[in-house]
């Protein structure tokens, strides 16, 4: 008995002590986070005495918040396993911002990640980590894999870095050091002995720049399939420091082991050959050092280049690298623009660095038979050649260079010359060979001194020697140096020019001179011939060449033949007076003569632009109109009239591709016009001003294509002034509209390479033919706006119209596109923007015209047509207190223009100049423009957009950890005085930023303007916003609601605070080149043509390059 009462009192002391230990139990919790389920496992403790924490998740993807998870009761040192599942990205760490010790990491893989919490705490303490999500693993591409166990060495070099970095969108140069490499692995994992990590350092090994690890391929640990990311940390050139992140889908391992195949040396290169880098090292120290890059370029794929025209030796991953090609290092470009040397051939020099002798290889290249065709050109033009010996029949047998004073060639006795295994180029060795060896061996002869090319071939069993000068005019050869070096010294680049002179240009080229078509050269040029007595009222005269034989020679500033014509007058002078009776020109003044220049490219020959016609200018006794018009007034300056009378004057419109080639309006310049005599017309003196087309032409480059006049004929257009006597001023004549003159152009290669289609058939319906034809009308369907925005009715414009002619039948098919209609229906409109209604409609229409006799109907045989486009315009969104709810409509708000940004002094740290993407999207696609912008996130937006990133700031708040997204944004903020914090040493990151709180930030950037008037009625002068609200109005940034109010304590939207931006920026879109390019923006979800901030948003979400008019902004292209 006494035996249970003790066994009794154990058991229940048992169960005291036991209800004092804290109980745990498995627990697990999830949230949905943008259409993602996080999911945590972890220990809870389930007792009120237990030490435990509420800890917050923040689930964060590229420095952007998408919302928090709460985890209740977790128990300390126990782990916790985190997962992601439900869509397409993964888990790539979990870091502790707040609370707690430590977060260590224990287990994890491509699905999950485990770690263990530990620190010291009271009751109910709690934490906060950054749950930070990344893209989902990818496998690598693995080349010539070898399966070890064992030690792995795994190299990355300069050149594969730096693409890396191109890749990822950094601006990389020569000047760009690589300051660290680190991988970031899927499966933990921890260095033993013998192993190290890539490091800051990269090594001198093999001479060229690479950094260096060896990992164990024990447990797949250090295999390549367990890289997460290899994170690459730089410097550029301006001390912007920064890194980027390599994920495993785009990482390329490639053993270059050659020690029996079992210990594997991976190479890491980019998975993508799209693009090459192109490297120049030189050789510094001593014959072992290690090479110093000092000129970098990146070469698309395809051209010649990246196909090895050049040399490749050695090539590290997508990487064309040259050592010791010396091209004057100090400056200048490292070899030719590839789209200028296409079809030539090209001779480098590199520089010879074996023992003590010195000179260059030179490289003759050969790229697709080039080489071999043009030399057979020059071998049949010789004394007794087969002419019509074909390229197969050619065998190029030796080629040597020779000196300009021929005491010396590079290598009498063609010692080591000849063609690499590629037949590729044809190396000639210029060097110096020092001691008796160098007798009647090889010398080297300096670039500038090269004086001829002699090549030694064989057609058939026929020997040949072709021996070709270098001259000024190369009807054979000639050397252009890319760079040259002071004294003429080896090792610069150059450019061998082998370029038989063309046939005098033929009856075929000048086609039919009665009825000259587009192409034919009759067309292209001409002579006119104009009378400057305006009392007479005689018109121009317009002839074709009389005469078209001239003198063919070699153009260095054409870079090809031409054939120069002089034109007299005489004749183009007698026929000026044959049509106008009864009156003697003369020329004004005498010895007058011309020159129409043509040029040989492209296998034919065409007239150059500026160079085609040629003008007279004669004089003759005229009768004078009636009315006295006074004292005739000087004429007035070029320079004056294009100030005055220039601006939005001429439009460029390319008739090839207007869908995508979009039209430009430009500005007069002096040297594009001439202003002609003043003459009278009754009592009244006019003058004409005559535009040239040239100067506008060559600046109209869309998408980098060059463009030309589809007519050359039509290379002028005028205008006409007249002089008000009692304002002793020129005025604009009655009838004088803008644009003066649209100059139509065609794509000189059809924009993509290959030659444009043929024009189209001299019956389709012109401009005249159409005008009556068809109108068109912009229909706003906003029924909400008060008032309503009336229907807009155009005229068809010129320029806004494609015409095809139908497959079958003598019907034409005019497509007629809404950009410029919907333009002018914005500037009518307050300059509301407005888009298509329905986001599938393609913004053009079609009718179909046919010609009936003279007349030009429409097919269907209906009365003249109205082509109605329907849009929808977006608004300033004014929220209005009503019963019981809110009310919004939209409300047009009309700010003050903004200030340009280097007045504000935004553009002094800010980055204006270029128009960078600064605001990004959500990963579930959305971009938000409701949604309201964070402290942190505001931070980061003019972090983005900092011109000099490079600030030296240390940790400005307590509740700003090290680590987090949003860190160095903020310190840097804070260390130029743009935040100061809400107090106590806090900024408040995660908080939702105010309108009063954000015109504060961006006022910050700005220099304080003086006066300032408040137009609100909820801002008042002892508020501490006063000041930046009311200096923000001046500015033009800000505007309020309709009922006077600017609302500072309103959370801002994403919307809002993108529209403040660009007007600090002076930023604006394109909306013409919005609506035809729509389909190339960047998309977003939630973001349509109906929202009032569409266009806002597209400007700040998309890098572009642009001009700038006197209105606006124009977009030249895209940016990606």
């Amino acid at each position: 008995m006494k035996r249970m009462k003790k066994l009794l009192a154990f058991l229940l002391a048992a169960m005291l002590l036991l209800s004092m230990i804290p109980i745990s139990a498995s627990a697990y919790t999830t949230a949905n986070v943008s259409g993602y389920n996080i999911n945590v496992r972890y220990s809870k403790t389930d007792l009120e005495t237990s030490r435990d924490v509420d800890m917050t998740a923040k689930v964060m993807y590229q420095g952007q918040l998408l919302g928090t998870l709460s985890i209740p009761d977790v128990r300390p040192e126990y782990n916790m396993t985190f997962s992601v599942t439900g869509g397409n990205y993964e888990i790539e760490d979990v870091v502790l911002t707040e609370g707690g010790t430590a977060l260590s990491y224990i287990e994890g893989d491509s699905t999950s990640i485990t770690y263990q919490f530990t620190g010291d705490w009271d009751y109910h303490s709690t934490a906060t980590v950054e749950v930070n999500l990344c893209p989902p693993y990818e496998n690598p591409t693995i080349v010539d894999r070898i399966d070890t166990a064992g030690l792995i060495e795994y190299r990355a070099y300069e050149p594969a870095l730096l693409k890396f970095l191109k890749l990822n969108g950094v601006t990389v140069d020569e000047s760009t050091e690589i300051t660290d490499v680190d991988v970031h692995f899927v499966k933990n994992y921890v260095l033993g002995s013998g192993e190290a990590g890539f490091g800051d350092t990269p090594t001198g090994a093999g001479r060229l720049p690479y950094f260096v690890a060896v990992y164990s391929g024990a447990v797949d640990a250090g295999q390549p399939e367990n890289f997460r990311y290899l994170k690459i940390s730089y410097e550029l050139g301006d001390g912007t420091i920064g890194s980027a992140k390599v994920y495993s889908g785009d990482l390329r391992f490639v053993n270059k082991s050659t020690l029996g195949g079992n210990y594997p040396i991976y190479e890491i290169e980019a998975d993508n050959d799209d693009i090459y880098s192109v490297a120049f090292y030189k050789q510094v120290g001593g014959t072992t050092s290690t090479w110093d890059l000092y000129d970098l370029h990146f070469v698309e794929r395809g051209n010649n280049f990246a196909d090895h025209k050049m040399p490749s030796n050695p090539t590290y991953g997508g990487s064309i690298t040259f050592i010791n090609w010396d091209h004057n290092e100090n400056g200048g470009d490292p070899f030719l623009p590839y789209e200028d040397i296409n079809e030539d051939t090209v001779l480098y020099g590199q520089v010879l660095v074996a023992g003590n002798q010195g000179g260059t290889v030179l490289h003759v290249m050969n790229t697709e038979n080039a080489l071999l065709n043009r030399y057979l050109e020059l071998y049949q033009a010789q004394e007794g050649a087969d002419q019509n010996t074909t390229i197969s029949d050619v065998e190029i047998n030796t080629i040597m260079v020779s000196s300009a004073t021929q005491e010396k060639n590079t290598n009498p006795d063609f010692r080591e010359n000849g063609w690499n295994d590629g037949h590729t180029h044809y190396v000639v060795h210029n060097r110096e060979v020092p001691g008796t060896a160098a007798e009647g061996w090889n010398h080297h002869i300096a670039l500038t001194d090269i004086a001829s090319v002699t090549i030694n071939g064989k057609v058939g069993d026929k020997e040949f020697k072709v021996e070709i000068p270098v001259s000024e005019n190369p009807g054979d050869f000639s050397v252009v140096s890319v760079d040259s070096m002071e004294g003429g010294v080896m090792g610069i680049i150059a450019e061998l020019i082998i370029n038989p002179k063309p046939a005098d240009p033929d009856y075929d080229d000048w086609g039919d001179e009665e009825n000259p078509t587009g192409d034919d050269l009759y067309a292209q040029t001409g002579v006119v011939v104009d009378c400057t007595n305006g009392t007479a009222g005689h018109t121009d005269g317009e002839y074709e060449l009389v005469s078209t034989e001239g003198t063919m020679k070699w153009s260095t500033e054409q870079n090809a033949y031409v054939y120069e014509i002089e034109v007299k007058p005489d004749a183009y002078v007698g026929k000026y007076n044959t049509e106008n009776t009864g009156t003697t020109h003369t020329l004004s003044p005498d010895n007058q003569s011309g020159t129409i220049v043509l040029v040989f490219r492209d296998g034919k020959w065409s007239a150059v632009d500026g160079e085609s016609t040629v003008t007279f200018t004669v004089t003759c006794e005229g009768e004078q109109g009636g009315g006295d018009p006074g004292t005739e007034p000087e004429k007035p300056d070029e320079e004056v009239i294009a100030t005055n009378f220039g601006e939005n004057a001429v439009k460029v419109f390319c008739t090839w591709k207007p869908d995508n080639h979009v039209s430009k309006t430009y500005n007069l310049t002096a040297d594009a016009i001439d202003v002609g005599e003043p003459y009278p017309d009754g009592d009244t003196y006019y003058c004409d001003v005559t535009i040239f087309a040239a100067s506008f032409v060559s600046q109209y480059t869309p998408d980098g294509v060059k463009h030309e006049l589809a007519d050359a004929s039509k290379n002028t257009g005028s205008f006409k002034l007249y002089y008000d006597g009692d304002g002793a001023k020129w005025l604009l004549a009655e009838g004088q509209n803008k644009p003066y003159v649209i100059f139509e152009v065609t794509c000189k290669d059809g924009g993509s390479g290959g030659e444009p289609e043929e024009p189209n058939e001299p019956t389709a319906p012109t401009y005249d033919d159409l005008e009556d034809l068809i109108k068109v009308t912009v229909d706003c369907t906003n029924t909400q706006i008060n008032p309503a925005h009336p229907n807009g009715n155009y005229e068809l414009m010129q320029g806004t119209y494609d015409v095809v002619k139908a497959s079958t039948g003598d019907t034409w098919t005019v497509t007629v596109r809404s950009g410029d209609y919907i333009v002018n229906y914005e500037k009518e409109n307050g300059n509301v923007p407005h888009g298509l209604t329905n986001d599938t409609d393609t913004g053009s229409e079609t009718v179909s015209v046919v010609k009936e006799g003279d007349d030009w109907k429409l097919a269907n045989g209906s009365a003249p047509t109205t082509i109605t486009f329907e849009v929808k315009c977006g608004s300033t969104i004014v929220e209005v207190p009503g019963e019981g709810e809110d009310h919004w409509y939209p409300v047009y708000v009309d700010p003050e223009d903004p200030t340009d940004p280097d007045q504000t002094g935004v553009s002094d740290l800010l980055e204006t100049d270029d128009h960078i993407q600064y605001l990004f999207g959500y990963p579930d696609g959305s971009f938000g423009p409701d949604r309201n912008m964070t402290r942190a996130e505001a931070a980061q937006m003019f972090y983005n957009l900092l011109k000099n990133k490079n600030v030296d700031a240390e940790p400005a708040f307590d509740d700003v950890p090290e680590g987090a997204w949003y860190a160095t944004p903020v310190n840097v903020m804070a260390e130029l005085g743009i935040v100061n914090g809400v107090g106590d040493d806090k900024f408040e990151p995660n908080r939702e930023i105010t309108r009063a709180e954000f015109t504060t930030m961006a006022m910050r950037f700005a220099k304080v303007p003086s006066g300032g008037v408040n137009i609100f009625t909820d801002v008042n002068p002892d508020d501490w916003f006063y000041s930046y609200v009311v200096n923000s109005i001046q500015y033009g940034w800000i505007e309020g609601y309709g009922d006077g109010t600017f609302r500072p304590d309103r959370l801002i939207t994403r919307a809002e605070v993108t529209t403040i931006v660009n007007r600090m920026l002076d930023r604006q879109a394109d909306m013409a080149y919005v609506i035809q390019h729509r389909a190339e923006l960047n998309q977003f979800t939630d973001l349509t043509t109906e929202h009032w901030a569409y266009y806002t948003i597209v400007e700040a979400t998309n890098e572009h390059d642009y001009k700038k008019p006197a209105i606006g902004e124009d977009w030249t292209s895209l940016k990606k």
